[in-house]
């Protein structure tokens, strides 16, 4: 993260210390930070690890833990988990909702149909929408003592700020973040669908 630096304090600061500062000023550029203590402290550049695959993540999941997308700048798996239901033969058993305050209330009803029908039901933007989050937080907390259908699949996204501690604590986790590089870029085209589906 590049800032204007007129005392010369960033270079008194170690990597960590800088993320810090980072962290308490400005929220929004904390993984921007975090690659570059990656880089500096331990030369893992954070930009050439492969992304996760959404077939993974899902083989990984279950019925009963919710699978969390935390956000880049600029990214959406909505897209990706689109074409993977439809390669899963599920399109027409996801259901995708807006987190919203019109929202709210139907989330409740159309997660008990998911969970009994063996759906997959994906709630957008959490992070936005304060009682979306709360009524995730129960229902969390219900999946783990009731039985839902063995194909139901909870997915969310959300930006890693701003987010209840237990649906965190209670989710399968996947950073999901947009390429940066053009090479990145060209390669995320060349293996998401429709260019392999031939």
């Amino acid at each position: 993260v590049e800032c204007e630096d007129p005392k010369g304090i960033k270079a008194s600061l170690s990597p960590f210390q800088l993320l810090l500062l980072i962290r308490a000023f400005h929220p929004e550029h904390i993984m921007e930070g975090m690659r570059h203590v990656a880089l500096r402290m331990y030369g893992v550049d954070a930009y050439r690890i492969p992304s996760v695959s959404i077939a993974a993540a899902h083989e990984d999941s279950s019925n009963v833990t919710p699978l969390m997308f935390l956000l880049g700048p600029g990214s959406d798996p909505t897209r990706d988990i689109e074409a993977f239901a439809d390669d899963m033969l599920f399109l027409d058993k996801l259901v995708v909702v807006e987190s919203r305050a019109s929202t709210v209330a139907v989330v409740d009803k159309v997660l008990s149909e998911c969970m009994e029908k063996g759906h997959w039901l994906l709630v957008r933007n959490i992070h936005t929408h304060e009682p979306m989050m709360s009524k995730l937080e129960d229902k969390c907390a219900e999946l783990l003592v009731s039985e839902p259908h063995m194909d139901f699949r909870l997915w969310m996204t959300s930006f890693p700020t701003r987010i209840s501690k237990e649906v965190y604590r209670q989710s399968m986790r996947i950073v999901w973040e947009a390429p940066i590089s053009l090479r990145g870029n060209l390669l995320q085209s060349f293996t998401t669908d429709p260019m392999t589906n031939q």
